[in-house]
């Protein structure tokens, strides 16, 4: 919900992170959807996606060596400095999430992000259409699709549920992430609160993702 953030503070926090982590820190992106919550803050819903772009595009320009400038729609400044310096060379990769299949999502991944991020209720056939339209992109543009990274999150299904044992259902949830490997998933997400298992098992399925 970048569009509610300080760019400046933003800019900071996320430096500050790549710094500490050595370079391993990602910034993932998303645009929000609780509307009552951009209205407390006197923030059009409508325009909450044009103000994340806004905030992350000055992010960005505050992640480069030297003087920073950006004039933006809603964020304006000329010849200052954020520091701390990010470790990586142009500031932590950005992953925006979103539907990349409508709206201007598939133009700000396309565009200058690292990597995108599917909706979490998103299903196979919409994840792989998704990335199918994004790589598009890239090669429109001239832009190497491989470049671009693909998260998914891992949502048990109602047959995962029926899984009669907890080697069943990692057996389940393997088969699902070949599946989106498949199509083009690089990095998995796997919620917790979803699975409610305990940490050994937790442990156990990680453990069988690396190895796959």
């Amino acid at each position: 919900m970048a569009a509610a953030h300080s760019f400046a503070v933003l800019a900071r926090q996320a430096s500050t992170l790549d710094l500490i982590s050595g370079g391993r820190f990602t910034l993932g992106v998303g645009g929000g959807w609780n509307v009552a919550e951009f209205q407390a803050q006197g923030i059009p819903p409508a325009e909450r996606g044009a103000r994340t772009e806004d905030v992350i595009r000055a992010c960005r320009e505050l992640w480069q060596p030297g003087l920073a400038t950006y004039h933006g729609r809603w964020i304006d400044f000329q010849d200052v400095v954020s520091e701390p310096a990010p470790v990586t060379p142009g500031g932590p990769p950005v992953w925006w999430g979103g539907n990349a299949l409508k709206g201007p999502t598939k133009r700000r991944v396309v565009e200058f992000c690292a990597g995108w991020l599917s909706r979490e209720a998103a299903d196979y056939d919409e994840i792989a259409r998704s990335i199918e339209t994004l790589k598009n992109g890239c090669r429109a543009v001239g832009r190497d699709p491989d470049s671009l990274g693909f998260r998914a999150s891992v949502i048990p299904t109602d047959d995962w549920q029926a899984a009669a044992s907890t080697g069943e259902l990692f057996e389940r949830v393997l088969r699902n992430c070949e599946k989106l490997a498949a199509a083009g998933v690089t990095h998995f997400n796997i919620p917790q609160n979803y699975f409610r298992l305990e940490l050994v098992d937790l442990a156990e399925l990680l453990a069988l993702l690396r190895a796959a």
